[in-house]
C-alpha cells in the first residue's frame, strides 16, 4: 500500500460510445437502492413520488491513466451503468459542496476484470464482472449473470431515429447533461484512505467527470429497457418503453465522446 503513488492532477481518460435512458421510478424503490448515509435529494425532473434513474449501455475504449502513473494497460470493455442523480448525504446538509446534489452509482456491470478491480479498489465504484454483449454494435445490448445460468439481468433494444449532431442542438438534453455532470459520490476505499488523509472519515469520497460535450456527438434513439432481475435492492422488474431525446425530456440518445475522470477527493 505504501508504494502506491499518483501524480498530482492524474486522471483516468477514455473514449465512449454509449446509449442512455432515464426512467422515472418509484421514489421509495430508488431510496432503497442507496446505501446507509445517503438519501434522495429534492428534484423536479420527474413527477412527484418518482425519482430519475439513469441507465447507460456502452463501449469504453482507450481507457488509461494520464499521466501514465501508475502504469496500467490501455483498456477496452463493455459496460452497463445504473446511476441515481440528485442524491445527498444524510449528515452535514447545507454545508459547502454538500448543498449540491451528487450522482451515485449502485451497480456497474463490465466484461473485463482489470477495470472492475481498479474501479472498486481505487475509485470505490460498485463494479461487477458479468457477461455483457453488444453484437457488432447493433441495436441490442444485453447483460447476463454467469453465476446463475447466464440468466439476463438487463437489456436494451433500440432504433436510431435521426443523425448525429452536437448535443447543444437538442434542447431536451440539457436536463440530462446536468445530471451526468453532478459530482460522483463514491465509497471510500483502503487506497483512498491511505492517500487522501481526509480530515473526517465520512465513508465517502468524490470525483468528477468531464464528458467533453462541446466535442461530442449525439443522436436520438427510441426503444425499451428490460429489467429481468432486481440487481439492486427493490429495483422494479419489467419493460419500460422510451422515446428519443428529440421528442421528450429525458428521452433516449446515443453519445460519442471523450471523457476524463478525476482522482477521488475528500468531501469534507
Amino acid at each position: 500500500m505504501n508504494n502506491i503513488t499518483f501524480s498530482p492532477g492524474s486522471k483516468l481518460v477514455g473514449d465512449y460510445v454509449s446509449c442512455w435512458v432515464v426512467l422515472p421510478l418509484p421514489k421509495k424503490n430508488v431510496q432503497s437502492m442507496l446505501p446507509n448515509g445517503l438519501e434522495l435529494a429534492p428534484q423536479s425532473i420527474t413527477p412527484e413520488k418518482t425519482h430519475p434513474v439513469m441507465f447507460a449501455f456502452g463501449k469504453q475504449m482507450n481507457v488509461k491513466m494520464q499521466p501514465p502513473e501508475p502504469p496500467i494497460p490501455i483498456m477496452n470493455y463493455l459496460e452497463n451503468i445504473t446511476g441515481i442523480p440528485y442524491v445527498q448525504r444524510v449528515d452535514r446538509l447545507g454545508e459547502g459542496q454538500n448543498n449540491k446534489p451528487f450522482l451515485y452509482s449502485p451497480k456497474l456491470f463490465l466484461n473485463a476484470l482489470l477495470p472492475v478491480i481498479g474501479g472498486d479498489a481505487i475509485w470505490g465504484f460498485k463494479k461487477e464482472m458479468v457477461d455483457v454483449g453488444w453484437p457488432s454494435e447493433e441495436n441490442y445490448f444485453f447483460v447476463n449473470n454467469p453465476l446463475y445460468g447466464h440468466k439476463p439481468l438487463i437489456s436494451l433494444n433500440f432504433v436510431v431515429t435521426d443523425d448525429y449532431q452536437p448535443p447543444s442542438k437538442f434542447a431536451n438534453f440539457k436536463l440530462v447533461q446536468e445530471m451526468m455532470e453532478q459530482t460522483l459520490i463514491l465509497h471510500e476505499t483502503l487506497i483512498t484512505k491511505e492517500l487522501l488523509h481526509c480530515q473526517k472519515q465520512l465513508g465517502y469520497v468524490g470525483a468528477t467527470f468531464d464528458w467533453h460535450m462541446e466535442q461530442a456527438w449525439l443522436r436520438p434513439i427510441q426503444g425499451e429497457v428490460n429489467i429481468f432481475q432486481s440487481y439492486c435492492p427493490e429495483l422494479p422488474i419489467g419493460t419500460s418503453e422510451f422515446q428519443g431525446i428529440d421528442k421528450q425530456e429525458l428521452g433516449g440518445f446515443q453519445l460519442q465522446n471523450h471523457w476524463e475522470l478525476t482522482w477521488p477527493f475528500c468531501l469534507d
